[in-house]
Formats: C-alpha cells, sequence, structure tokens
C-alpha cells in the first residue's frame, strides 16, 4: 500500500501531510517517539500499530515515501511544495534502506546534507 510515512512533524506541518494524503489519495501514518530503533520496513509494515514509548527524539524531522511509483511520486513531492510542508528530510524507501533502522535513516541524511555545505 502507497503510505507516506512522518516523524518529527509539528502538528501544523502534520496537517498539511495529511491534506496531501488526501489529495493524492496516499495513506498517512504519524511515527511516534521512540521508534528510532526499529527499521523502515517494520515502521511501514506496522505503521497503523505503532507506540509512543517517550525515550527521547531523534533529531530532525522526516517523511518517508513508502510503495510510490516514480510517476505518483513526482506528483506528491509536487504538492508537498506546493503546500509548503516544513520538513528537515524526505526519504524513499529503497531495498537498501527498508533494513535500516529510523535513527541509521536520520544519521545518513544528516551527515549527506552536512556533506553538501
Amino acid at each position: 500500500m502507497e503510505k507516506i510515512l512522518c516523524y518529527g512533524l509539528i502538528d501544523s506541518e502534520y496537517k498539511k501531510v495529511i491534506t496531501l494524503g488526501n489529495q493524492t489519495r496516499t495513506a498517512v501514518y504519524r511515527i511516534p517517539e521512540g521508534n528510532g530503533d526499529k527499521t523502515v520496513e517494520e515502521l511501514s509494515r506496522n505503521a497503523r500499530r505503532l507506540k509512543d514509548v517517550k525515550t527521547g527524539k531523534i533529531g530532525g524531522s522526516v517523511l518517508i515515501f513508502c510503495d510510490i511509483s516514480s510517476k505518483k511520486l513526482d506528483t506528491v513531492l509536487e504538492k508537498v511544495k506546493e503546500l509548503k510542508i516544513a520538513v528537515s528530510y524526505k526519504a524513499v524507501m529503497t531495498d537498501t534502506n527498508r533494513e535500516w533502522t529510523l535513527n541509521k535513516l536520520l544519521l545518513r541524511l544528516q551527515s549527506e546534507e552536512a556533506g553538501l555545505r
């Protein structure tokens, strides 16, 4: 199922992602804090059942696009710009990163961003 996983967004930005999901017919799930040790695939598969375990927040916010076709992803990303969704990072679940934990994904995104400066 096509879905967008949201982590670390403030409520107003999360509401924009809900609007995005409605406009693009894509499921949207909020990943609660304390799930940094779960893999991207686990988060995608179990998005409805995740609990907030309050073990501390990982730095940054991220939208993770799961099982979305390339053509639709273009539309979704245009809507992210159009709705002015403030998010630190955007990522697509791939064969490589699906086994990474959320912590590892965020660290990779942060290091890639630092390398571009």
